[in-house]
């Protein structure tokens, strides 16, 4: 995705899709990730911090960035937030776009299996076959090729 091909109204249709599934814990990433996602968000919606109008992180209370919010995450996100100074919402977005991207889980849905121990999985269809992931950390891939040589 060549920043430069993407047109606003569908930059600003990813993001919010991104928005979405980060506050309803579908797109799966560390609260590293989570809070400079969210930062960019901020960033794009109210603009610069300014210490005056946000004094301390409750600013940020009203947002539902992800499931289970806490106030060390909002510290975060604030601490985030203040690195941006001068960035543009349209320039937030697409450091959100290009953040989300890099997450390994992005655009992944999961499907909870077990294995033949009883063990804990999750299963995905991607373009390269069928992933499976223990602990949200990719295991193995069939691909499509293989799937076809069994049946």
């Amino acid at each position: 995705m060549a920043p430069i091909l993407l047109q606003i109204p569908h930059r600003y249709l990813f993001c919010l899709q991104i928005k979405r599934d980060l506050s309803q814990g579908l797109l799966h990433c560390n609260e590293n990730t989570a809070a400079l996602m969210a930062s960019y968000i901020v960033q794009a919606e109210c603009g610069d911090y300014v210490s005056e109008d946000y004094p301390d992180h409750t600013y940020l209370s009203s947002y539902k960035f992800v499931p289970n919010q806490t106030p060390e995450l909002e510290r975060r996100i604030m601490e985030n937030h203040k690195k941006h100074a001068g960035q543009s919402p349209a320039a937030a977005d697409l450091n959100l776009l290009e953040t989300a991207r890099r997450c390994e889980l992005y655009g992944v849905k999961l499907h909870p299996a077990k294995d033949h121990d009883n063990i804990l999985l999750n299963l995905s269809v991607a373009h390269m076959g069928i992933l499976v992931f223990q602990n949200q950390t990719k295991i193995n891939t069939f691909s499509w090729a293989k799937i076809r040589k069994i049946s």
